[in-house]
């Protein structure tokens, strides 16, 4: 303990040590604790920092900020170039991402999602950008084969299936004289038929 006034260090000096633990700080039975003031940086720096725990349980490391409104954690790579800049791995489970508001996403070049099965579960998905003629939404098939891909609409009723459901619409919106979003055309598809066995679908065009 040092409680000399306000200049006072105090300091922990390996002044010629080159092995990995020149200074090691271990507790067997207990915990460490390192607090500092409320104001005040815990400055870590060195080559690489390696932080792994030993505890099989939930929460094994957890990185909290618990301080008011205006915190923010940031994680940043200042000058890395790679694919792999930042990366966030599980070997055998899965990532989680929860947020209480927006999780919003830039990237200066292209965003690419490789996955056996994307599944988005939300009311609304909007495509949005600036430019003329866009965006333009692509669905393509690399295989060698004479398949092309499908764009596949569901209407899962859960066994309550009536005549005249629909199966799906596509609807073709613009602005009109007075900026109004209206809606100029679409194509749909009802089940005109629901017994099984012998179904039938309708497509109008309006």
């Amino acid at each position: 303990r040092s409680n000399g006034g306000t200049s006072e260090t105090i300091k922990i000096h390996a002044d010629q040590g080159t092995a990995a633990n020149s200074i090691t700080i271990l507790s067997d039975a207990g915990g460490i604790n390192i607090d500092a003031a409320a104001t005040k940086d815990v400055d870590i720096a060195g080559g690489q920092i390696l932080l792994t725990s030993a505890h099989n349980v939930a929460n094994s490391i957890y990185l909290r900020a618990n301080a008011g409104t205006s915190e923010t954690i940031k994680i940043h790579a200042d000058q890395g170039t790679g694919a792999g800049s930042i990366e966030l791995t599980s070997d055998a489970g899965s990532i989680d991402i929860n947020s209480g508001d927006n999780i919003t996403i830039d990237a200066a070049d292209d965003i690419s999602i490789t996955t056996d099965d994307l599944t988005v579960t939300s009311p609304i998905v909007t495509f949005t950008s600036a430019d003329s003629a866009d965006p333009v939404v692509s669905i393509t098939n690399t295989h060698d084969d004479g398949n092309g891909a499908t764009l596949k609409f569901v209407k899962n009723t859960d066994s309550s299936a009536g005549t005249n459901d629909i199966a799906g619409t596509i609807s073709f919106f613009a602005d009109d004289a007075g900026n109004a979003l209206t809606e100029y055309g679409r194509i749909r598809t009802i089940a005109s038929a629901v017994t099984d066995g012998s179904e039938q679908g309708k497509m109008s065009l309006g």
